[in-house]
């Protein structure tokens, strides 16, 4: 973990932390949100561990999370989130556009979601309007919100079969596109052989596929397992 780095500024009296996996990109924006004087201070973290003992201590008012922050799961903002405090904004930093990536930023009431792909710029006025107590969505995103009485949703075009799987239907799509066994699977998710069965047996149905094969290509298609 990094000591958090300030320079006294009147106009930027927030605190930054930056959660991934990759230092460079931690140790970049950090300098960079310094030097134009965008918050306050900034404390960098690679490792979900890391991160939450930082949250805590550090008190951050804006969090930028990057995916695969937590081995093995894109999208793991849960444990971050209870280190922080709850006016805390957390914006989701995805490696690419991912539709179910954005969904659960949605279900989950995140902050924001951009991409590193997404304009610098733009992410940084992101960050100021989340550290204002707005949401912050990318350009790409915004065009497939709709404003309801619940909240911000995604427009229904271009839902995938993904949507329509139960959490544990996607967790046995998972394990299995890792390579366990029905067995391990059972033994992991603490439930019998035949339920693993009956879960497989509906989501290759609803996923329209019949091997495992297909399954691993759409996990990382989808953003259920990460690109190395």
């Amino acid at each position: 973990m990094n000591t958090p780095t300030s320079r006294a500024n009147p106009r930027a009296n927030h605190r930054l932390l930056i959660v991934d996996r990759h230092a460079l990109l931690c140790q970049s924006l950090q300098g960079l949100f310094l030097r134009m004087s965008i918050v306050e201070a900034v404390a960098v973290a690679t490792t979900a561990e890391k991160g939450r003992h930082t949250a805590a201590s550090f008190i951050p008012h804006v969090v930028l999370l990057g995916a695969w922050i937590s081995p093995h799961k894109g999208f793991d903002f849960e444990p971050l989130a209870k280190a922080c405090r709850p006016e805390t904004g957390i914006i989701f930093l995805d490696d690419t556009l991912r539709r179910w990536h954005v969904r659960e930023a949605l279900r989950y009431d995140l902050a924001g979601y951009w991409t590193k792909r997404d304009d610098l710029e733009a992410l940084i006025d992101g960050v100021r309007r989340v550290a204002a107590g707005q949401t912050s969505f990318c350009p790409a995103v915004r065009q497939q919100l709709v404003q309801t009485e619940k909240g911000l949703v995604l427009r229904p075009e271009g839902d995938t079969a993904l949507d329509q799987l139960t959490d544990r239907q996607r967790e046995t799509l998972v394990r299995l596109a890792e390579g366990h066994s029905v067995r391990e699977c059972a033994r992991r998710m603490g439930i019998s052989e035949s339920t693993v069965d009956n879960h497989k047996s509906l989501m290759m149905k609803k996923l329209g596929v019949h091997k495992v094969s297909q399954l691993v290509r759409l996990a990382y298609r989808e953003g259920l397992l990460p690109v190395l």
